[in-house]
């Protein structure tokens, strides 16, 4: 994962090269207080472009997301399991970064959504046929009309989803750990 990774770019020794000078100056006997405040700016200059340049990247991290979120919705199955893949890489697909986003319309059928954070996803009129949700946080989602035939919803959190026109044909899930809205019957419902 590419924004995990720990190295010193130049920016980041420039600024340790500043720093360090700004120190020096102020230890050498003879210097002049201008040269100290010198020193001191530049150390307050490389601290305010560190602090700028954490700032761009976390926003850059955060727009990233939101586009795959947001391709994840595709109405194109290869293009919204490309996202789900990648999602899933950087580890945000368990994190709650999906978590109450608009899905509606997605074809996610075949995707491996396992343990992926959903609760309180739009999954209106989604095709989640043959995905895997083992372990899932669905809790609060709204699946109406979603088609969920064929599903692994082992371990699947489902507790207060929106389940009305959901089809459940030949979905999988456990019975101690799959967690249902209350007063629902998933056998009823064909799983």
């Amino acid at each position: 994962m590419e924004e995990n990774k720990t190295f010193i770019g130049w920016e980041d020794g420039l600024a340790v090269f500043i720093l360090l000078m700004g120190t020096v100056l102020q230890l050498i006997p003879g210097v002049t207080n201008s040269w100290s405040n010198v020193g001191i700016e530049l150390i307050g200059i490389s601290i305010t472009v560190l602090i700028i340049e954490n700032v761009n990247q976390a926003r850059s991290i955060n727009e990233e997301k939101k586009r795959l979120i947001l391709q994840m919705g595709s109405p194109n199955s290869s293009f919204a399991r490309e996202a789900v893949r990648q999602l899933r890489e950087r580890e945000w697909l368990e994190d709650g970064s999906a978590s109450w986003a608009n899905l509606s319309g997605a074809d996610l059928s075949g995707a491996s959504l396992r343990y992926a954070e959903l609760s309180g996803a739009l999954l209106l009129d989604a095709n989640l046929r043959g995905t895997d949700l083992w372990g899932a946080d669905l809790s609060e989602a709204d699946l109406r009309v979603a088609d969920l035939s064929g599903a692994n919803l082992v371990d699947a959190n489902l507790s207060r989803a929106d389940l009305r026109g959901t089809n459940l044909n030949g979905a999988k899930y456990s019975k101690g750990g799959t967690k249902w809205p209350d007063d629902f019957d998933p056998k009823a419902a064909g799983a």
